[in-house]
């Protein structure tokens, strides 16, 4: 027998709004992701010229920001990489924010 779920309802909703922050900081800085629908990790299409080797790579050197590369779970994931949603809505976007310093993407005025 299952007892009480509420903390699971939690912690879906956490995972959710952490999703909804990186998706929306990520966005904003120009990159064109879209927003999983369930799991901590979130799966990003690599920027055009890049294997997500080589862009989790310059990721970390140019903006101090660790992803996955995609490569490493099979060879259709060579074009994504792999972010956690562990850390706090804070951290996310100061992630994105370096991200944008580091100049991978240029964010459209619309």
């Amino acid at each position: 027998m299952l007892g009480p779920q509420d903390c699971v309802k939690e912690l879906n909703a956490l995972y959710e709004q952490r999703r909804n922050v990186l998706v929306g900081s990520l966005r904003d800085i120009g990159w064109d992701v879209k927003a999983p629908k369930g799991s901590f990790f979130n799966w990003f299409k690599v920027p055009q010229g890049y294997t997500s080797e080589t862009f989790v790579n310059a990721l970390f050197e140019k903006a101090h920001v660790a992803m996955a590369p995609g490569r490493g779970f099979g060879k259709s994931g060579d074009q994504y990489v792999r972010a956690s949603l562990l850390e706090p809505e804070e951290r996310l976007r100061e992630a994105a924010a370096r991200i944008q310093k580091a100049g991978f993407f240029q964010k459209l005025n619309v």
